[in-house]
């Protein structure tokens, strides 16, 4: 039998979804935390002084750019490792941007419960903005490779 969906069931699967990566992309950010407060403190005790007072108040982007620029010194192959990493970091900001910034697309929520989640670009427009889940999902397990 082919259970029949209702938008409640599309909005809930969109939620669950939303979640799921959300907590991702922080778990992400908070592995840049370490990476940018270990370069500037050796110490464990400054370093969470480091992650309190300034990490957790400035955004993403930022964080990625201080990644970026700590980049800079560093020997040939290892820096473009990095920056490569870094072009994949930006992808998933800007994906996670979508999940976390953008309205649910509910129109034709009956064909989208099959082909993933899709938003509206923003809160006056009914433009849609599709998010490749399985692209999203290929990044972040190619960071955690």
């Amino acid at each position: 039998m082919i259970k029949k969906y209702t938008l409640k069931d599309y909005l809930e699967l969109c939620e669950k979804r939303r979640g799921e990566y959300l907590s991702s992309v922080v778990d992400l950010e908070r592995i840049i935390d370490s990476i940018i407060s270990s370069y500037f403190c050796d110490d464990d005790y400054k370093n969470k002084i480091l992650n309190r007072t300034l990490l957790l108040r400035v955004n993403f982007m930022t964080k990625i750019k201080v990644l970026s620029d700590l980049s800079v010194n560093k020997e040939t192959k290892k820096y473009h490792k990095l920056r490569t990493l870094i072009v994949t970091v930006n992808k998933i900001r800007d994906m996670r941007n979508k999940f976390a910034h953008n309205s649910i697309d509910t129109d034709k929520w009956d064909y989208r419960i099959k082909k993933g989640i899709s938003f509206y670009k923003d809160f006056y427009s009914k433009e849609h903005v599709n998010v490749d889940e399985n692209k999203f999902k290929a990044m972040l397990s190619e960071l955690w490779d």
